[in-house]
């Protein structure tokens, strides 16, 4: 069935070459492009070229993810899951079942925080909150990468939703 899904992906999805806004440009060409030296599983290596291009400084996991933990201390050892008032990147799988706001209110999220979401089509679902999430009024930027959603929060950019092929 992922197949399925991937292949409607794949179809509707772009590269750089597609993308009209020089933020996510900027971030697809130079962060999720970019050559790099991690290893791990796809959505781990997205993610820390997430974290490497924006220089985050605070990473709040919803979950416990030891492989991830492991990762992030190799490459990011002076990221803090506790200290306020860092550029701040909150990670949240879909599929386990615990919905975002267990965890944070819309309210909690700054304008330069960014909202990581693993599994946007493991279930239907997922898809429905992934869904959601595009549509909150207080979510201006997504970016749909099949195994995870970008979520930005920037003030005075226009609400734009945008698919594209990590």
């Amino acid at each position: 069935m992922w197949m399925v899904k991937y292949l409607k992906f794949w179809l509707r999805s772009t590269n750089q070459y597609g993308v009209h806004s020089p933020f996510v440009y900027q971030f697809v060409t130079q962060g999720l492009y970019k050559k790099g030296k991690f290893r791990g599983r796809k959505t781990h290596r997205i993610l820390l070229r997430i974290i490497s291009y924006f220089g985050i400084e605070q990473l709040v996991p919803t979950e416990e993810c030891s492989d991830l933990q492991m990762l992030l201390y190799r490459y990011f050892p002076h990221l803090s899951e506790r200290v306020k008032g860092k550029k701040r990147l909150v990670y949240h799988q879909l599929d386990t079942g615990t919905a975002l706001g267990s965890y944070f209110s819309w309210k909690d999220f700054d304008e330069e925080d960014i909202l990581v979401v693993e599994g946007i089509y493991r279930s239907q679902k997922s898809e429905d909150s992934w869904k959601e999430i595009c549509q909150h009024p207080r979510v201006r930027v997504t970016v749909n990468l099949f195994w995870l959603g970008v979520v930005f929060f920037r003030r005075g950019q226009a609400k734009e939703h945008f698919v594209i092929r990590p």
